[in-house]
């Protein structure tokens, strides 16, 4: 969120003269809040809290060099959302080390600040959480770290035991210290245990101990937590309730809360796993149960859920432009086909950056302009048009398509399939293979509905076999 900016108009710094660069640190500034200054002698002064706000504030000074001049400025910028990021945390086939790198490309390039390393089905991470990682997967682990690091870019890594933990089992807290020794050892300081989508159901003796089980998930956090204070220096741990959407008190998160350490930061996705809107109210009433730091884990664009074959391409909506007064972290948690989360991906980043100002449609317009090559956008702002539909909102296509079934409105009608024709043809042609292969399904359902609304016209079959 930009809070001030002040352009004196028609005073510029003539031949891009510049004296010196400035840099100064403040630690009152928040999370990657920076300040720019050029003044009249061509001083340039960059106020930052960080090596990754300084990061910003060079790309903004680019910003201000016009045709060889710069303007007389000050800029003072600060996220709305501390830490802004992308959680590999969907059910499907896990990300190729290749591809994770593309991630911290992607968060790099759109200022998001944070990666975790969640594989839902890496076996490493979730059922398979006793075994030590073997070298080669551990020596990519390290190299993604270290990409990570060098992009500045933070990264989380997070484990999640829930399913077979035992919580008297001596064992099984050393099998985990061990596991996340390993990743100690690769210079991470930021961790996350992660209880979501399992039983809530504890043995007998386990009973007897705990009670019930968010008194174990809070012994098991604070546990780990007391482990990583131990190991760790100037770690941060957050952590996954079983019972993360539900909006209001629940048994399970009022016993969490009782003893859960205060310096553990604790996610939640809204009011549903997949929330339609989240709102300002909710988030004050959330807050009152969770009275930790809180993390939205914003379920979208991710399609593990039925039906699954959805592909959600619409820019995020129906979210309070004041979350950030609520949340300490907006993480965006993408689908298994990486290159088609990137456009919604895109307006998410922009979201959490400066909430007060995102337009939706101003934003997956711009995405667009930045991810697909010029000579493809035109045809793919139509193909987001058809399909935006989500979980979140009826599109407009749906809208559309809807009235002019129920009106028989064959001329627009024609109109609109004619142009989906063209597209489908058009995207076909895409010379990125990997974009091209996530597309593909959708070109073919578009190329589908084509051929059903031209049997409708020759007579073939009613319309009414469309519409359902």
């Amino acid at each position: 969120m930009i809070d001030f900016y002040t352009r004196y108009e028609d005073t510029k710094l003539q031949d891009n003269y510049m004296s010196k660069i400035i840099y100064k640190t403040d630690s009152s500034y928040y999370g990657d809040e920076y300040e720019l200054k050029v003044n009249y002698l061509g001083e340039i002064t960059i106020t930052a809290n960080n090596e990754r706000s300084k990061s910003y504030a060079l790309e903004s000074l680019e910003d201000i060099i016009r045709d060889d001049d710069i303007l007389i400025c000050t800029l003072h910028d600060r996220p709305d959302f501390k830490l802004r990021g992308i959680i590999e945390g969907f059910y499907g086939v896990p990300y190729s080390f290749s591809k994770r790198h593309e991630v911290i490309d992607f968060c790099k390039k759109t200022r998001l600040n944070t990666y975790f390393y969640a594989p839902k089905d890496d076996s490493y991470h979730r059922h398979d959480w006793k075994k030590p990682y073997p070298d080669d997967i551990l020596k990519k682990i390290e190299e993604l770290i270290n990409y990570a690091q060098d992009s500045l870019i933070d990264f989380y890594f997070c484990i999640a035991p829930g399913n077979d933990f035992d919580y008297l089992s001596s064992d099984d807290y050393k099998d985990l210290y061990q596991k996340l020794k390993q990743i100690i050892n690769l210079n991470v300081t930021k961790f996350a245990l992660l209880m979501d989508d399992i039983p809530l159901k504890l043995n007998d003796e386990q009973t007897k101990k705990f009670e019930t089980v968010g008194n174990a998930h809070a012994h098991l956090c604070n546990e780990m937590y007391e482990f990583l204070k131990n190991e760790v220096k100037d770690f941060e741990m957050l952590m996954c309730p079983t019972d993360y959407f539900q909006l209001g008190e629940t048994p399970y998160r009022s016993d969490l809360m009782k003893s859960l350490n205060k310096e553990i930061g604790v996610f939640w996705t809204g009011y549903n796993t997949v929330s339609e809107k989240i709102d300002e109210a909710q988030s004050k009433k959330i807050n009152e149960v969770l009275s930790n730091n809180l993390y939205l884990w914003d379920n979208y664009p991710v399609n593990d859920f039925n039906p699954k074959d959805r592909v959600y391409l619409g820019a995020i909506t129906n979210r309070s432009v004041n979350l950030s007064n609520y949340h300490l972290g907006y993480v965006c948690n993408p689908s298994e086909l990486w290159n088609l989360s990137k456009l919604p991906l895109f307006t998410m980043a922009q979201y959490a950056y400066d909430s007060r100002t995102y337009v939706e449609e101003d934003s997956l317009n711009e995405a667009i302009e930045t991810l697909i090559l010029t000579k493809y956008q035109k045809a793919f702002k139509t193909f987001c048009w058809y399909n935006e539909s989500s979980v979140l909102s009826e599109s407009h296509y749906d809208f559309v398509m809807k009235k002019c079934y129920q009106n028989s409105d064959f001329k627009t009608l024609k109109r609109i399939y004619k142009e989906m024709d063209l597209v489908s043809k058009i995207l076909r042609t895409y010379p990125d293979k990997d974009l091209l292969e996530e597309m593909l399904p959708l070109l073919d359902y578009m190329d589908l509905e084509i051929s059903l609304f031209k049997m409708i016209q020759k007579k073939k079959i009613k319309k009414e076999v469309v519409e359902k």
